[in-house]
């Protein structure tokens, strides 16, 4: 078994420092985001634009912005090598980045908020575990859906379709490995 932490910075709330900036891991959370200017990660990270115009809901309400792509992001041992990212055209989050669950997709990561001197984020991962990812945002019917590997993250209420299954039930094809439906239809 791999692992690594994190130390946490003694809030309320799971924040750790990332590229010396508060990064709060949001585990209800599809979407990663970043609260920088375009200026910023495109120095950083070498961001590239993938869309404009794009609307994400959350416990806040619906917020409008742009997606863009940066390079080689790294949290902890895990490597980004591609990582899609929301970025809010009115930025409300108080943190430089907000991490989201799906990030994470094939670990076991925890919080040890208890001992408030040596408070931790730690990553699990099995040994062959492949710590470089590529996260795409997928544009599915109108909605988000978070890509790791090619792989869409599956909920409770989503199964996994494998796009040929997928062109059989629809004449719109999409880019993608696998492709999600929501149970209820």
């Amino acid at each position: 078994m791999k692992e690594f932490s994190l130390k946490l910075n003694g809030h309320q709330r799971p924040v750790v420092n990332l590229y010396g900036m508060e990064t709060i891991i949001d585990t209800g959370a599809v979407v990663p985001m970043v609260a920088l200017s375009e200026d910023i990660i495109k120095l950083a990270w070498d961001a590239k634009l993938v869309k404009t115009n794009i609307e994400i809901g959350g416990i806040s309400g619906k917020v409008k912005g742009k997606i863009y792509t940066l390079h080689n992001f790294t949290v902890g041992e895990l490597i980004f090598d591609d990582l899609d990212v929301f970025i809010s055209n009115n930025p409300s989050i108080q943190y430089s980045f907000l991490l989201s669950a799906s990030m994470f997709y094939g670990t076991n990561y925890s919080f040890d908020m208890i001992n408030k001197d040596n408070q931790i984020f730690t990553v699990e991962m099995p040994d062959d575990f492949d710590l470089h990812k590529k996260f795409k945002l997928v544009d599915v019917n109108g909605s988000l859906y978070a890509q790791i590997n090619g792989v869409l993250i599956q909920d409770k209420n989503v199964e996994l379709y494998t796009i040929d299954n997928y062109i059989q039930e629809s004449s719109e094809v999409i880019n993608t490995n696998y492709i999600r439906r929501n149970r209820s239809r």
